[in-house]
């Protein structure tokens, strides 16, 4: 079911390591999440996803996705990613 999203995004202001963000990137699900200690572990802004601070840029982060300014390639694996932002 993850491997069919669109993307899948983490808003927690707080968290440590998020399980969904991680497995949604070994899937090649585009990822965008709030900027925190766990997710920012994990994404490296415009590498391998989207990180935010507010919630308007998280709205924004988002709208990128779904406008098609995000591409990713289904052989993404974690740490080796083929996003591609313009």
């Amino acid at each position: 079911m993850m491997a069919a999203a669109t993307a899948v995004v983490n808003s927690s202001v707080s968290e440590g390591v998020c399980g969904v963000l991680l497995e949604s990137m070994l899937l090649g699900v585009p990822v965008v999440g709030r900027r925190n200690a766990g997710n920012s572990a994990l994404i490296q802004h415009e590498v391998n996803g989207l990180l935010y601070d507010t919630p308007t840029e998280g709205i924004a982060q988002c709208l990128r996705l779904l406008t098609g300014r995000l591409h990713v390639s289904q052989s993404n694996l974690l740490g080796h990613s083929d996003y591609s932002f313009s």
